[in-house]
């Protein structure tokens, strides 16, 4: 649909032709992140979904980087040791990636 807000809340009601009377129950729709939150297609960090989590690679040297749930909720905080790593994900679902290589942060929306 265009001309909707990204990640805001829409009501909606069907109302059928012909009966004005059976109109449905409200609607929830929620709409998606903005896309500045998509892995970029020029940066060199990656990452593959397995099936019990996932595999990052090409991660930046002397990088940090934190694992949170959509609602904020930090899973876990990492400095690797290497430029890949398996990263282990409690259920199915979307993930933020947060890298922090010397002073810039770059968040990344991972969906496993």
């Amino acid at each position: 649909m265009e001309g909707l807000v990204a990640d805001s809340t829409y009501y909606y009601t069907v109302k059928p032709e012909g009966n004005s009377a059976a109109i449905s129950n409200q609607i929830l729709v929620h709409t998606g992140l903005t896309n500045d939150m998509q892995q970029p297609e020029n940066n060199s960090v990656r990452w593959s979904v397995l099936s019990d989590g996932v595999q990052i690679y090409n991660l930046p040297a002397n990088s940090l980087f934190t694992i949170l749930d959509l609602t904020g909720k930090k899973l876990q905080t990492l400095q690797p040791k290497s430029t890949e790593i398996k990263l282990k994900l409690p259920t199915k679902g979307i993930y933020l990636l947060q890298i922090q290589n010397k002073q810039e942060i770059k968040t990344y929306k991972l969906l496993y």
